[in-house]
């Protein structure tokens, strides 16, 4: 009995061999089905599978918080810088031992009107140290730069036709001014020269700038 037994389990393991080699030269694509699902119900090769999607969704949560890190500390930055200028100013306002008395230009910047072409909005800021009595006057603004491949100086009037006298001022401490320049036509600004004429005997003031550095630096 025992004899038949292991005779019959050599001729059905012959015919099971035999076929799956003639399945293999018949039809490989089966032998690749059946290979693929014996590893899908792998529990280690599902358990791996698992692991790389966690990997990879980690990865991407960790790239988009590295973003958002990077765009915090920008911001950050800039206000950093923001508030650093503010304070200088004003401790220049309330102790200005280092400054010399009479009227400044603190500060002053430019940059593009974002709706006009070929004009830009600027914004200077006028202190006056240790005086005991209003600053009253003009400021003026001017270009130099080349047109035609000439040299010239644009004055108040030319860049600013609403305002051909100048922009008058009156403060005791500080005073922001703010308006809009247009580019005259052609015209490559290499310097913004801005003046401030007080009346009363206080003595005039004059900044020279250049045009591409005033610019640059209001940049985004």
């Amino acid at each position: 009995m025992g004899l038949i037994v292991l005779v019959l389990a050599v001729v059905m393991a012959y015919r099971v061999g035999h076929g799956q080699g003639l399945m293999q030269e018949d039809n490989p694509q089966a032998v690749k089905a059946i290979a693929g699902s014996s590893m899908a119900t792998d529990p280690v090769y599902r358990q791996l599978r698992q692991r790389v999607a966690v990997l990879e969704r980690t990865l991407i949560i960790e790239r988009e918080a590295s973003e958002q890190v990077r765009s915090t500390l920008h911001d950050m930055e800039q206000r950093i810088h923001q508030l650093t200028e503010e304070l200088d100013f004003y401790r220049a306002i309330i102790a200005p031992e280092d400054l010399e008395r009479g009227l400044h230009i603190h500060r002053v910047r430019v940059r593009p009107d974002p709706v006009r072409s070929g004009e830009y909005l600027y914004h200077v800021v006028l202190t006056q140290v240790q005086g005991a009595r209003m600053a009253e006057g003009v400021l003026r603004l001017s270009l130099k730069g080349h047109q035609d491949g000439q040299p010239v100086r644009h004055d108040h009037g030319a860049i600013f036709p609403d305002e051909t006298g100048g922009r008058p001022f009156s403060f005791r401490y500080f005073q922001a001014l703010e308006g809009r320049l247009v580019l005259p036509e052609a015209l490559l600004p290499e310097q913004l020269i801005v003046q401030a004429d007080p009346a009363g005997g206080l003595r005039s003031t004059e900044r020279s700038l250049p045009w591409s550095s005033l610019v640059s630096s209001s940049a985004p």
